[in-house]
């Protein structure tokens, strides 16, 4: 657990501080995104990839989902890289 603020914390430190825990927090849950879609995309090809295991209309949005998730991972990315300047 994260140590107690000090006890003569300005406003302006607060919010630094907030601000802070904040941009940790959003790092994590976009490092979990970023897990899950890699997750997402390697199932979606293994179930594209299966041949008569799957019905083939689940097969092809599998191959179209692990397509577009790839695409959508890197428009994420370059919003990521044009806001963290």
């Amino acid at each position: 657990m994260d140590a107690p603020p000090p006890a003569n914390e300005t406003p302006a430190d607060k919010i630094r501080r907030l601000r802070a825990e904040i941009k940790e927090a959003a790092c994590d849950e976009l490092e979990q995104l970023d897990s899950a879609i890699d997750q997402l995309r390697e199932i979606a090809q293994s179930i594209a990839g299966a041949g008569e295991a799957f019905p083939p209309g689940v097969r092809e949005i599998c191959r179209a989902m692990a397509e577009d998730i790839v695409v959508q991972a890197k428009s994420i990315d370059v919003i990521l890289e044009k806001t963290s300047h």
